[in-house]
């Protein structure tokens, strides 16, 4: 992919969010703003994103994972927004065998699947109910790189009752995002501060690595399920 089609592509999408405003997007915006990016990106991103924008976010996440849950590797993961696998691929590659893949862009699942790296892989749309279909209790971890807070049509915290109620007790949500994303003013905090009191889940402590991408740092952001 060359560094103009991948930039064009992004700045689309960028516009296209940078349209909604300050209102808060709707279910298909959100959908349709995802899924035509990264569906365009999709058959070139593992080596566009790498090479253009410096993205390390997957093996930040994995390296964290292999450190701290390598004695257990056959503990039942869930990648969310596992895009073309990169995540997948690396932990399989540490011996995890038990690893199953969601995104909501087939374009990018169609190049996770080539890589046999996964158990099961879900197309979902971009809803908070996008999980219901998955029992309660039915993974030990749920991992994230890159997709979390990136912008007011990414996930949030307001997903997480949701992925709490399919993480068994003692799991862990286990996320890897921007220093630079993370700061931005569409993250619900309170939203976080509300599960926490309730007793959902309990947040560790930061955990900050460099090289995300170009000039970001990445960010660990780990939450135990208490229930």
């Amino acid at each position: 992919m060359s560094e103009d089609r991948y930039n064009s592509a992004y700045t689309s999408f960028r516009e296209k969010v940078e349209g909604y405003g300050s209102h808060d997007p709707t279910e298909q915006e959100k959908y349709v703003a995802n899924t035509e990016y990264y569906g365009k990106v999709a058959e070139d991103y593992d080596v566009g994103a790498q090479a253009i924008i410096g993205y390390r976010g997957f093996h930040i996440l994995s390296d964290y994972i292999t450190r701290t849950y390598g004695d257990n590797k056959s503990i039942k993961i869930l990648d969310y927004g596992a895009g073309t696998g990169l995540v997948g691929e690396y932990l399989k590659n540490e011996g995890f065998d038990n690893i199953y893949a969601l995104d909501i862009c087939k374009e990018m699942l169609d190049v996770a699947a080539s890589k046999r790296c996964y158990r099961g892989i879900y197309l979902a749309d971009s809803s908070i109910s996008c999980l219901n279909f998955l029992f309660d209790n039915s993974f030990d971890l749920v991992v994230s790189a890159g997709t979390f807070f990136v912008s007011k049509v990414h996930p949030g915290f307001e997903y997480f009752e949701q992925l709490a109620r399919i993480i068994r007790k003692g799991g862990a949500i286990v996320i890897v995002t921007s220093d630079v994303y993370i700061k931005e003013d569409h993250i619900d905090w309170g939203e976080l501060e509300r599960l926490e009191k309730l007793g959902v889940v309990q947040s560790h402590q930061a955990q900050y690595e460099d090289g995300f991408k170009i000039n970001e740092r990445g960010l660990i952001l780990r939450y135990d399920v208490l229930v």
